[in-house]
């Protein structure tokens, strides 16, 4: 399964083993006259170029590509000693946002059960003390809800682990243009059976177009960068 998009449109390609069209298990990706001049942009498009039926010709195409990985590895990109240190970093923000998150749900829960305790109070100074407590808890959250810009110190004093980032498109698209892509419906690729794949094929090509959406979404935050990084000699 493939989607693609141009000014034009958009594309999508099924195997037709998996609509059940034929048996025959290996199938390559067409993508039109290889006399047309075209750039085609992708992330890790080696992989793609690799199930792309016009590069088995002998004779050249007018098939150009661009990589995303490619433009991001060159300006915010991360060696193989660094990796480890970035994935530690990465997890122990992870561990934050969730113990971040985990407050504020006791909070609301917090103030749900002062406001009904609220209502119950007879006492007007109990009462008032309710309040009070209800409002400290209210000021407390937008402090946990919202973070602050940070000023252009602390941006120069960021560490390095939040100005790069791992080459998968998730780990790219979250730092160049801060998407959060969620991959877990790609697992069904493995898992699921055809019958089941084609019983929701408009989920399967709305996941495979959301894909390309990011590439193109990275592709206009990366390759500034990369032309202002990397000019050409």
């Amino acid at each position: 399964m493939a989607c693609a998009v141009s000014p034009n449109g958009w594309y999508s390609w099924i195997s037709p083993w998996l609509l059940a069209e034929s048996k025959n298990t290996q199938h390559l990706i067409p993508l039109g006259d290889p006399t047309v001049p075209r750039v085609i942009v992708g992330h890790n498009v080696s992989y793609d170029r690799g199930r792309i039926l016009e590069e088995y010709n002998l004779k050249p195409t007018m098939n150009r590509f661009i990589d995303t990985m490619a433009l991001h590895v060159a300006v915010k990109g991360i060696s193989s000693h660094q990796r480890p240190a970035w994935v530690k970093y990465r997890k122990s923000k992870e561990t934050e946002v969730e113990q971040k998150e985990e407050a504020v749900e006791a909070i609301l829960e917090l103030m749900s059960v002062v406001e009904k305790r609220m209502m119950e109070e007879v006492d007007a100074a109990k009462k008032e003390e309710l309040r009070c407590l209800h409002q400290d808890m209210e000021d407390s959250l937008p402090s946990l809800i919202n973070e602050e810009l940070p000023s252009e110190t602390e941006v120069a004093a960021k560490r390095w682990e939040e100005l790069t980032s791992a080459n998968s498109l998730a780990d790219v698209a979250k730092l160049h243009c801060n998407i959060d892509v969620d991959k877990g419906i790609r697992d069904d690729f493995l898992k699921a059976t055809p019958d089941d794949i084609r019983e929701n094929i408009t989920e399967y090509l709305d996941y495979c177009a959301g894909d390309v959406d990011v590439t193109f979404q990275v592709y206009v935050a990366a390759l500034p960068e990369f032309l202002a990084g990397c000019p050409h000699p």
